[in-house]
């Protein structure tokens, strides 16, 4: 894309969102367990009165999926994140953030004054404040600092060696703080792969140990943009340099984070087949480096207007849709649960699920009682112990199929338990669960046990609780204090029974 639609782009931050959908979007049949390959994006422009969030939902539910990935653009004095930055973490969605270092004003901080940004400057702390947000964000992030940097007037910019010294200070900066969550995506153009001056791709390059991924923008203007090439492209002739550069950089997955094409009047289909073409392509063995793709739904910002929407044709959309039911294109494949801890708790207990393809999680359950969650990452969920639970495996369910955790997670129930003494020293007392759970109450063994001052407690009596809980007893008629006492018991079904003692009661004999 042209930097003058870079620019617009990045200044609306909510125009153009690369997302994955609520639960409010019609899921298709999960996906096979196959190998999984490509995560699939895409973004989308509001038309009309559209919020963001509608303009998205209205894309998922024309292809029948969730998408898989999302995108947001960011200035550099953005807020972040904002409650839709939330949301998408909370449902369970990677973002890919790409952040413009551009002023409210519009003027372009230059990258050598970033390279150089010094501890306690406006420059050097606003690096930090965003390390430390998406620290504190606490998902997974696709970071991208300045996508598309060599389509900048280098007059304004500087030069690619400029761009790269400001690339390592802001890696440096995030790892600094601990943002560990964060994950350096370099964007350039598809065309700059193929250039061999001066501003090629390798100019750019801020080498491996600074960059986790590599992403091209890519299109089929075909006529749209004068001086662009009104040829037509294939996906695969467009991307081709960037697979090339990728073989020298064979442990960085490769990402598109735009690619599209227009329509040919003359050619009803042409459009959809090109869409095909493009999933044929990236299924191939040769471009298996590749991680994730995300279509531009949208149209180009600045004139002439370059119409990219997947539904420019029913013929291009049912093609787009069908690139999104392809298992290869899940991105993931069913979730695998590794470990939960802690293995036992009371409702309300948080507890840290590890595992794998923790993508568009769509729930997760303690047994079959569904609990609250936030996905923290593709690894990493955090779950809270839901209010009726009982002992069982914990499952978690995503488009791409359901998986339970091998060990039982055993629910701890709370109980309470009181004492009264009545005449002829009778003991009587009451067992209450306090999250219901019936199978703790009946039948509980309720130790009394009696002291005398400045001595240890001992066994007075033991006896059963009732069905309702209740219990009676009678004991040696001996001065002192006495108190009942439940140990924490472990049923057959796992679940654990919680240990409860009551106050003690004065007998003076």
């Amino acid at each position: 894309m042209s930097r003058a639609r870079s620019s617009a782009v990045r200044g609306a931050a909510f125009v153009l969102l690369i997302v994955a959908v609520a639960t409010s979007t019609p899921i298709p049949t999960p996906v096979s367990a196959q190998e999984p390959a490509v995560l699939f994006g895409a973004s989308a422009r509001p038309r009309g009165d559209q919020t963001p969030r509608q303009a998205v939902e209205a894309l998922e539910n024309e292809i029948g999926r969730q998408l898989a990935i999302v995108r947001v653009y960011k200035r550099w004095t953005d807020p972040f994140p904002t409650p839709y930055d939330r949301w998408l973490r909370n449902s369970g969605h990677t973002l890919l953030l790409s952040v413009s270092p551009v002023w409210p004003n519009g003027s372009h901080i230059r990258w050598a004054n970033i390279a150089l940004a010094a501890p306690g400057s406006a420059i050097y702390d606003r690096i930090v404040s965003w390390a430390d947000r998406i620290k504190a964000f606490g998902a997974l992030i696709y970071f991208v600092f300045d996508h598309e940097p060599e389509t900048a007037n280098p007059k304004y910019v500087g030069t690619p060696s400029d761009f790269v010294d400001a690339w390592r200070k802001v890696v440096e900066i995030f790892r600094e703080r601990g943002a560990n969550n964060a994950r350096f995506v370099l964007t350039l153009t598809a065309h700059t792969f193929a250039r061999t001056d001066g501003r090629s791709a390798s100019a750019w390059y801020p080498g491996d140990a600074y960059v986790d991924a590599i992403g091209a923008d890519g299109y089929n203007f075909f006529g749209c943009r004068p001086n662009t090439g009104q040829s037509w492209r294939s996906f695969a002739q467009i991307f081709e340099p960037v697979r090339e550069f990728g073989l020298s950089h064979a442990s960085k997955p490769l990402m598109i984070p735009e690619w599209g094409s227009v329509e040919d009047p003359a050619t009803p289909g042409r459009k959809a087949q090109w869409i095909s073409d493009a999933r044929s392509t990236l299924e191939s063995p040769d471009w298996s480096q590749f991680k994730a793709v995300l279509y531009y739904h949208s149209q180009s910002s600045t004139p002439p207007r370059c119409d990219f929407w997947a539904d420019t044709s029913s013929s291009a959309l049912g093609a787009f849709a069908a690139m999104g039911a392809d298992p290869y294109f899940s991105g993931v494949g069913p979730p695998v649960i590794d470990s939960v801890t802690p293995t036992r708790g009371v409702a309300g207990t948080h507890v840290a699920i590890t595992g794998a393809n923790f993508v568009a999680v769509q729930s997760v359950a303690f047994g079959s009682v569904s609990a609250s969650f936030l996905v923290v990452d593709r690894n990493h969920i955090e779950a809270t112990v839901p209010q009726g639970a009982v002992a069982g495996p914990i499952h978690v369910t995503t488009p791409a199929g359901s998986s339970a955790s091998s060990l039982r997670f055993s629910v701890v129930h709370p109980r309470a338990v009181s004492l009264q003494l009545g005449k002829h020293l009778v003991a009587r007392g009451s067992l209450v669960v306090q999250d219901g759970f019936a199978e703790c109450v009946s039948q509980a063994l309720v130790k009394i046990k009696w002291k005398r001052p400045t001595r240890h407690w001992r066994l007075a009596a033991l006896t059963l609780t009732r069905s309702d809980g209740s219990f009676r007893a009678h004991l040696p008629d001996r001065p002192g204090r006495y108190r009942a006492f439940l140990a924490q018991t472990t049923l057959t079904s796992g679940d654990v029974c919680g240990r409860a003692r009551s106050p003690s009661e004065r007998h003076a004999g």
